[in-house]
């Protein structure tokens, strides 16, 4: 009688780890006086590393480092020229390494360091203010009766004017046709990497468009090409560049007071 054959249970073969998953582009932005860069990935990193024009960042009161949950950041606090350059934050998970970068450099940085002064100043005015109310409060009611009889009263015809004044600066503050402060005009890279093309702006832009060719680049989930805006910048980016991605393409912004454009080329060099 033959003996049994017995059958092996089917291999299940583990899945390929793979790097992590960058679901936000580095970027930068003003935060309460300093620069804050951020970026969002899988939350499974084993390792967050910053680098500056290729050189590494070690944790500072310059440069503050924090990560939660999928959340890098990078805060510069006291802002120098010198900061400026390529930042990079790396990310390292069992199935390999990945990247994102960002251009902190010309205008793009100027533009956010003085918002960022801004904001700084903001804060130390604030705080003025808030010392003089509480000095005022623990003011004596005789102290008081001293500083209502001299006159410091202001007539309702002059408080009129002096709103008036502020709608109309207010007004003009956001009533004029957007202005493209700084945009590059050539910019060569590698297939593979993450391009990032940064543009400074001015003006209240109600419509933002990036196109290519005279054909709009929409953004889709899971798609290569990425556009970020905030108050004063908008940022077109494209994961994984492939040759077809070279050409030439154009930024559009418009209100209803007007428009301005401006172009610039891709170029996709050989590995």
């Amino acid at each position: 009688m033959a003996p049994k054959r017995v059958l092996s249970p089917p291999t299940v073969k583990s899945p390929t780890p793979k790097p992590p998953k960058v679901l936000s582009q580095l970027s930068a932005e003003a935060y309460e006086g300093s620069v804050k860069m951020s970026c969002m990935c899988e939350s499974s990193v084993r390792e967050v590393v910053w680098f500056v024009n290729g050189r590494r960042l070690s944790q500072s009161s310059h440069f503050e480092m924090q990560y939660s949950e999928g959340s890098c950041c990078l805060l510069i606090h006291n802002l120098e020229d010198s900061d400026q350059g390529e930042y990079t934050c790396e990310l390292t998970a069992e199935g390999g390494i990945s990247k994102s970068s960002f251009s902190f450099t010309g205008q793009v940085f100027q533009s956010i360091r003085m918002k960022a002064m801004m904001s700084s100043m903001m804060e130390s005015s604030s705080f003025s203010s808030m010392a003089a109310e509480m000095k005022f409060e623990t003011m004596s009611m005789s102290s008081m009766s001293s500083v209502a009889s001299e006159s410091y009263a202001v007539s309702s015809s002059s408080l009129t004017e002096m709103s008036s004044q502020m709608e109309g600066a207010s007004f003009r503050a956001i009533s004029c046709a957007p202005r493209i402060e700084a945009l590059p005009e050539d910019i060569s890279i590698q297939p593979g990497k993450v391009l990032t093309v940064a543009c400074a702006f001015s003006g209240d832009a109600k419509n933002i468009e990036w196109s290519r060719g005279g054909k709009k680049i929409e953004v889709t989930a899971g798609g290569r090409f990425h556009i970020e805006t905030t108050e004063d910048l908008t940022t077109l980016i494209i994961t994984g560049v492939k040759e077809e991605d070279a050409g030439t393409y154009t930024l559009r912004l418009s209100n209803e007071l007007g428009s301005d454009s401006a172009t610039v080329h891709i170029s996709i060099r050989s590995m």
